[in-house]
């Protein structure tokens, strides 16, 4: 049996004899996961319940900072259902219960525990030093490589943490991020080279590209724990990254859609075998490229950003490839072979130039940049040591975006120029991960997935429902009482409906209604609770039982939080009223 450590910024030393992409294998082909098919005696009972199939989790009862400990547990669970509200899959999480301090690392005493570590960063019996890292994953694996126990520790003596969604804090770090990263380790994941999704090794403060789970994670853990429907609706495209006739290790593999977005990325094992599992059949953008030398003094991405697999040398001395499209069959797995061209690339990105509305505002970050749907005439670009300064093309892919022109300013940072360009996004782009790509002539090079299109509305454990509205109102958005079809209020209108409404789903006496109707001079006066900024609509019919509903005049907006209607004074003898909530 082993130990492992898994970290975000900071990475332990792991023992692992291969790399696999963002999985994790041994010397067999094994890939590093929990055993959910059937009981093992390996497998304690407090681990893994049996009866159920569910990985058994605990909580430190003391959160980080005892002022706000219900919604920093919380926050915790919400990590555990949103990887488990992944469609089709069988990863089941259970919570065992809270665990009075003082809590250490154990990965041998048979409990799975989530804590903070809040009066020094040495844990593990003393044993390790966190200092510097937000977090640590530890496991305990058989020689099988079947996962036994696993426990995460959070750094809470040198980083402020916050749960509150609305409060975008960027000075401290957002529970959800974090620890949905870590979790993608507990369940077998290692780090991936696409740019805005959880598993990348490093992250912003405040509320970034992190929260949410990225189509790269769904498409690694439907592969991890598929359910019976993954292998007959999803594909696969495996194969190996070859140069000069030879295995190619540490290559950076992307697939894109139609859309521009990325749906998922890996990285090459040592043999230069790749693996892209889960794909959703269609036509794809496939493309390789380098990661950065570990020796650069400015890199996006280096190998040792995707895995602390000391033996793992990647291969940085190729040139990127243009897209390669092909064709994946649902319930087809496609071999490939992909070729990259021997030599140094001619530039690489190293940074990233986030949104700014000023032209002669320069920021740089080593992270995903995100742009809201709608957005129009903001600055974003790039950085490197050897980027153009003249002649090339700064572009992202994908739809619903407009670009101005290419703009260059050398030495913009010592030792980085910068290249960037304007950009306007639709109010119908496709949300997801795109991608930043320079061009000149023949060379190029690529950001993969390091701008993130937001959607209009978030929704993170995948339930349809906009997670604001359940965050809201319920203390923890991805419980039982928060889902669309719940109504916990019991007035006869589930949550969906109190949604478009604009009403209180947790109180009876909020629901969409007319409250009150009298005549005046103008007509009848209709008045119903409402929600700012939603629209209603007014109809009306003469017979309640046979007329058409006709709208007595064009919808109208809520300004505050009731709306209120003339109809001019009916002729007939009765009148029928119906309040419509629009989307």
């Amino acid at each position: 049996m082993r130990l492992v450590a898994t970290g975000l910024f900071i990475f332990l030393g792991s023992w692992l004899e291969a790399y696999g992409g963002v999985f994790r294998y041994n010397d067999a082909g094994q890939i590093c996961r929990w055993n959910l098919d059937k009981s093992s005696p390996a497998i304690h009972t407090n681990s893994v319940n049996p009866r159920t199939k569910a990985i058994r989790f605990y909580i430190g009862s003391d959160g980080f900072s005892g002022v706000n400990l219900d919604a920093e547990l919380n926050a915790v669970r919400a990590c555990f259902a949103q990887w488990e509200s992944v469609g089709r899959t069988r990863l089941r999480f259970e919570e065992g219960g809270l665990i009075a301090p003082p809590v250490d690392v154990n990965v041998n005493d048979h409990t799975n525990v989530v804590f903070w570590a809040k009066r020094v960063t040495l844990v593990n019996g003393g044993l390790d030093d966190i200092s510097g890292a937000l977090g640590y994953t530890y496991y305990r694996y058989s020689s099988d490589h079947t996962l036994l126990e696993a426990d995460i520790v959070l750094n809470g003596v040198e980083f402020p943490w916050f749960c509150d969604f609305d409060r975008d804090d960027s000075e401290s770090r957002f529970i959800e991020g974090v620890v949905l990263h870590e979790i993608g380790h507990w369940i077998g994941l290692d780090h991936s080279p696409v740019g805005g999704a959880t598993m990348l090794a490093r992250s912003l403060g405040g509320i970034n590209a992190q929260v949410g789970l990225a189509s790269d994670e769904i498409c690694a853990v439907r592969h991890l724990y598929p359910d019976a429907s993954v292998a007959a609706d999803f594909s696969c495209l495996q194969g190996t990254i070859l140069r000069n006739g030879r295995g190619v290790a540490g290559a950076v593999v992307i697939v894109e859609d139609q859309t521009g977005n990325v749906i998922q990325g890996t990285v090459s094992q040592m043999n230069g075998q790749y693996l892209l599992p889960a794909l959703p059949p269609g036509t794809h953008a496939v493309r390789v490229c380098p990661l950065d030398p570990a020796q650069a003094s400015s890199a996006l991405l280096r190998g040792r950003d995707i895995t602390s697999n000391p033996t793992f040398i990647p291969a940085t001395d190729f040139r990127p490839t243009t897209n390669l499209m092909v064709n994946l069959i649902a319930g087809i797995s496609k071999t490939l072979a992909l070729h990259v061209e021997e030599g140094e690339p001619s530039f690489r990105i190293s940074r990233i130039r986030p949104p700014t509305t000023n032209s002669t505002y320069w920021r740089v970050i080593n992270a995903p940049a995100s742009l809201v749907l709608g957005t129009r005439n903001v600055y974003i670009g790039v950085y490197g040591p050897n980027l153009p300064v003249s002649g090339a093309i700064l572009s992202i892919d994908g739809d619903g975006l407009t670009l101005g022109p290419t703009l260059f300013q050398p030495a913009a940072f010592t030792g980085l120029n910068m290249v960037s360009t304007t950009v306007t996004v639709a109010s119908n782009a496709t949300p997801g991960l795109r991608t930043l790509r320079l061009t000149r002539g023949s060379d190029r090079a690529y950001a993969n997935g390091f701008v993130e299109i937001l959607p209009s509305s978030p929704d993170d454990n995948f339930d349809g429902l906009d997670d604001r509205f359940q965050r809201q109102y319920f203390p923890l958005f991805t419980a039982a009482e928060a889902h669309p079809e719940a109504d916990p209020d019991q007035d006869g209108f589930p949550n969906f409906a109190e949604f478009w409404s604009g009403t209180d789903p947790t109180d009876p006496h909020s629901c969409l209604r007319i409250d009150r109707i009298r005549k005046t001079d103008l007509g009848m006066e209709l008045h119903a609770a409402a929600r700012p900024g939603k629209r209603y609509r007014l109809l009306s019919r003469g017979d309640g039982a046979q007329g058409v509903w006709t709208p007595v005049r064009p919808s109208e907006l809520a300004l505050d939080d009731f709306i209120q209607f003339i109809d001019p004074a009916p002729h007939e003898s009765a009148r029928y009223y119906r309040l419509e909530a629009l989307p």
